[in-house]
């Protein structure tokens, strides 16, 4: 009887150890899991489409024309020792070198990321409505004058089934 307690509390003290040690997925994991998926803009041949591969998110923005499809823009989540970071390589600009924004803040539905030097935008914000609808919003300062734009997406039913 003493042997199968013992062997009991060894499991049980096993389970313990290994559930302890998993950890919860950081808080922006969560935000990103609800993004996964194909976006398509609103009155525009304009597709955001966002994957997770390895624990690592990512996007590629996708025009559409004529049956055509060209990548204008790569998004990358990065984690470092110095935060995360939304990291755009946009075609043609920057020199061709992708841009970091910082996250600065997160809520359950709605993320956002800052680069107070980079010309524009210096703020990037992505709003999840619902389960289907989305709007990325970018923002800064141009020539002196406030500008904000709202990119207002849904979520494509014939991917993401």
């Amino acid at each position: 009887m003493k042997k199968s307690i013992n062997k009991t509390s060894t499991w049980v003290l096993f389970l313990l150890i290994i559930v302890s040690c998993q950890s919860n997925p950081p808080e922006h994991h969560k935000f990103f899991n609800k993004m996964i998926g194909e976006w398509q803009m609103k009155d525009k041949p304009v597709i955001e489409k966002w994957t997770q591969k390895d624990g690592n998110y990512s996007s590629e923005v996708i025009v559409t024309s004529g049956g055509d499809e060209m990548i204008t823009e790569e998004i990358r989540i990065i984690e470092n020792e110095n935060g995360v970071f939304y990291e755009a390589h946009v075609a043609d600009q920057n020199q061709g070198g992708a841009v970091l924004f910082k996250l600065i803040s997160l809520e359950e539905d709605k993320i956002i990321f800052e680069n107070k030097t980079h010309d524009f935008p210096q703020r990037i914000t992505y709003n999840l409505i619902d389960k289907d609808e989305l709007v990325a919003t970018i923002e800064g300062i141009i020539d002196g004058q406030s500008k904000l734009i709202d990119f207002k997406y849904f979520r494509n039913p014939e991917i993401n089934e």
